[in-house]
């Protein structure tokens, strides 16, 4: 599968929200100014890996999965993709220890919706399917995904990427495809508060 064939792991998360603002800012392409809340989470991003660009040293994933069997290692912005699932994205931090893995997504505040859940997870698939592409000898660490409140560092949320949650999530960008594929329609969402707070509500024929 090409890289332009490639669905952004961002996806999952924003068909939770609503299925139909998948449809038209990815497959539409509608054009639309980003929302303040957007504009302040692209700064923080900036500044957190600018912040890791001070200390860190170039390695390639294999490296820092070999290093990281003797000692922790970080890395952010790590762009991953997977022909195996169709999806791509940069994960916003991955701490590697001896005892696992540990997959980080920063988001604003703290309730925790499943939608971002299918995010985090998408990304530990994504990242187990490239690190058994390695073919790394006796590779048996845990992936554990986590969501952080982006303002605080804290984490908010943490579970294991067991085989349910992989099951989960492989169902859910099937599903995907099959909504981009045209064999299932994208259904605008009815909660007419998740309408009012939509980024593109303004160009969205099903907003009223």
């Amino acid at each position: 599968m090409a890289i332009q064939e490639l669905i952004p792991i961002s996806c999952i998360q924003q068909l939770g929200f609503c299925e139909y603002s998948v449809f038209l800012k990815y497959i539409q392409v509608v054009e639309t100014e980003p929302t303040e809340q957007m504009k302040i989470g692209k700064k923080v991003h900036e500044k957190l890996y600018e912040e890791f660009l001070v200390k860190a040293k170039p390695s390639t994933v294999k490296q820092m999965i070999k290093k990281s069997r003797k000692s922790k290692m970080l890395s952010r912005e790590l762009y991953v993709k997977s022909a195996n699932f169709g999806i791509h994205g940069s994960i916003d931090e991955i701490r590697f220890s001896p005892n696992n893995f540990l997959i980080i997504d920063d988001k604003p505040g703290t309730r925790i919706f499943q939608s971002n859940i299918n995010q985090v997870y998408a990304y530990c698939l994504t990242f187990n399917d490239y690190i058994s592409s390695l073919k790394i000898k006796d590779e048996i660490r845990p992936i554990i995904a986590a969501l952080r409140e982006r303002d605080t560092q804290k984490i908010i949320w943490k579970s294991p990427f067991n085989e349910d949650a992989q099951k989960s999530i492989v169902n859910e960008i099937n599903r995907m495809h099959s909504m981009i594929e045209g064999k299932v329609p994208f259904l605008p969402t009815n909660n007419q508060n998740k309408c009012h707070n939509c980024s593109i509500r303004d160009v969205c024929d099903k907003f009223s």
